[in-house]
Order: structure tokens, then C-alpha cells, then sequence
């Protein structure tokens, strides 16, 4: 944005430059009856599209995001021989269940292995 300002005489003239000095401006130049003063200005707008763009995605991003459970059992444990889990999220249902209550799939009884299961996550299944 440019102003342009016009004083009546040199007095005038010198304490406009002095009033723009103290106020922030810097002078870029004073060649005879013209003065050039500059302050580099905040843009508003600036503000409100950088935190549109990456501070409120960024926050969204981390509420909404899941977190990867791994649940490794030892298939030589008791307790896991008889258990229910769901093939494809690997979280055990109670012993009446026949699908699960997360995804629908089919449940299916583990037999006695090493079993590794991740639950929401792009890793691996065992």
C-alpha cells in the first residue's frame, strides 16, 4: 500500500518524517522536496491461511488419528488355548460370539501357536 502525504513547508515536512520514524518507518530515501519511507507491514490474511492450512489440520490430524496395538500371546499359555479372537483385527470377542462386533468377520478359535495381531495398523499379521 502507498500513501502519499503533502506538507506545506519544510517544517512540516521534517516532522511528518520524524512522526513516520517514530511510529516504525524506516527512510529509504530524502532527495530534496520528496521523502521515501518503508515499514514492512503484517498481512492479516497471511495469518488466517497458515492456520488453516497447517495448525487446524495438524490438530484434527492428531485427535483423530489411531493408535496401533500389537498383542503377542505364547500359544503355550493355558489361558490362550481356548480363547475367540477375530481373524482380521485380532481382538478376542466373548465365547458366545460368532462375528465380530468391530468389522463382522467371522470368528474363528486359534490353535496352539505363537500368534501376533495388529489392530489398525498397516504392520503385519502372524
Amino acid at each position: 500500500m502507498e500513501i502519499e502525504v503533502t506538507v506545506q513547508n519544510q517544517t512540516e515536512f521534517d516532522q511528518a518524517i520524524q512522526r513516520y520514524i517514530d511510529s516504525g518507518y524506516e527512510l529509504q530515501s530524502n532527495i530534496g522536496d520528496t521523502a521515501v519511507l518503508m515499514k514492512k507491514g503484517v498481512k492479516p490474511w497471511i495469518f488466517i491461511v497458515l492456520l488453516l492450512f497447517f495448525i487446524i489440520p495438524g490438530v484434527l490430524y492428531y485427535f483423530f488419528s489411531d493408535d496401533n496395538i500389537v498383542i503377542l500371546k505364547n500359544a503355550n499359555n493355558s489361558d490362550f488355548n481356548n480363547e475367540r479372537y477375530c481373524a482380521d483385527y485380532g481382538i478376542q470377542v466373548s465365547d458366545g460370539a460368532k462375528y465380530c462386533p468391530k468389522c463382522g468377520a467371522e470368528i474363528s478359535i486359534k490353535s496352539k501357536d505363537v500368534s501376533a495381531h495388529v489392530i489398525e495398523g498397516d504392520a503385519f499379521k502372524i
